[in-house]
């Protein structure tokens, strides 16, 4: 028994996740190391204590409430908790669960938790590339669309200034006019350098890596949501020519997308085949949320049109997603329902699935 509670502590201390148990009056029976490190004590000095003899009163109390509720869950609670250490601001993601002994009788609760600060930071700054990545056809549009009137009201401005003597008041007025319009014009012309799209990058990838990668960040989130992402990727799938960096922003945008249609509690599947006849790969992202509705199909990919709420998107995924598609010169499609979507119950389908598909390398002979 020693020797099981010995191996018990081991794998415990090598989990990168700090782990506690309770007894049901909430004393400390067991830690790993990185729940030390939480904690900023040592094993010894946590060993029978409570929440409050490690915590300041406000967190204490905070974490006393949510084992007590814990101790009556029927299923894991999740919550996320900002911390000050001398390490800086962090936040955790927390799992607190009852536990039962072998009579099947609640006799504590179990207590998880992961540092996701790298992961929000990582998630603000995909947000902030993603305004960024609007803003480019909107400067453009709003450019284009200045450009005309602006060269009319300088070309009336000079015009009407050949009539009139120098020493005019009228004449000082058009010079301002023209002044502050080359100005303006000045200012479109710096909108029009900003939208500019950045030069691709292209190499030869390997898109289950390539959606992986993407995948992996956004995992630990989506499951917080109860929202898995089941796999399904071909193997020895050709490579294609693309920019990982874009095609990434794109599988993110379709991945973001089906998270929030799903909302909670569902899944996502990505798929990926190699389809010989057309020599190209068909990557699917198939959801179980809400759906999309016949009337607004033809729409969704339309700059700026979105169902969600003012402040939880601009209707810009989609259309961003679609324009690298196209620069890779692929094809993306939409279904919703997905066509191979079954229900069990007669009741009504939902679900979106989105197909990438994508031209393998014709390179790829000859390397």
């Amino acid at each position: 028994m020693r020797q099981e509670a010995d191996l018990l502590q081991v794998v415990l201390d090598a989990i990168p996740d700090f782990v506690a148990l309770k007894n049901r009056e909430l004393q400390y029976t067991t830690v790993n190391k990185a729940f030390c490190r939480f904690v900023f004590m040592k094993e010894k000095d946590i060993i029978g204590k409570t929440d409050l003899d490690l915590f300041p009163k406000d967190v204490a109390e905070e974490n006393r409430k949510e084992s007590l509720r814990a101790l009556k869950a029927d299923e894991p609670l999740e919550r996320e908790l900002k911390t000050e250490s001398p390490e800086g601001h962090r936040i955790w993601h927390m799992i607190e669960m009852p536990l039962t002994g072998p009579d099947g009788n609640i006799t504590g609760v179990f207590w998880s938790g992961r540092d996701i600060t790298q992961l929000k930071e990582l998630q603000a700054k995909i947000v902030q590339f993603q305004k960024l990545e609007g803003m480019g056809p909107l400067a453009a549009g709003i450019a284009h669309e200045l450009n005309t009137p602006l060269g009319i009201i300088i070309g009336y401005a000079q015009l009407l200034k050949e009539d009139l003597s120098e020493d005019s008041p009228i004449h000082e007025g058009l010079e301002v006019i023209e002044n502050q319009s080359k100005v303006c014009r000045k200012i479109v012309g710096d909108l029009l350098r900003f939208s500019r799209q950045t030069e691709s990058q292209l190499t030869e990838l390997d898109i289950n890596e390539c959606i992986e990668e993407v995948v992996s960040v956004v995992e630990h989130i989506f499951n917080s949501d109860r929202i898995s992402i089941k796999r399904d990727y071909g193997q020895s799938l050709p490579p294609i020519k693309g920019d990982k960096d874009k095609l990434k922003q794109a599988f993110l945008n379709l991945l973001s997308n089906a998270h929030d249609a799903i909302g909670t509690d569902g899944d996502i599947s990505i798929s990926t085949r190699f389809d010989r006849e057309n020599d190209e790969i068909a990557i699917s992202f198939v959801d179980t949320g809400i759906g999309i509705p016949p009337d607004i199909m033809d729409r969704i990919f339309d700059p700026f049109f979105t169902t969600k709420a003012v402040d939880k998107g601009t209707g810009l995924g989609l259309s961003v997603t679609f324009g690298i598609v196209q620069e890779h010169e692929g094809r993306l499609e939409v279904q919703s329902p997905p066509w191979n979507a079954i229900s069990e119950d007669g009741m009504d389908v939902k679900g979106t699935a989105f197909i990438v598909k994508l031209p393998a390398s014709k390179d790829r002979g000859h390397r």
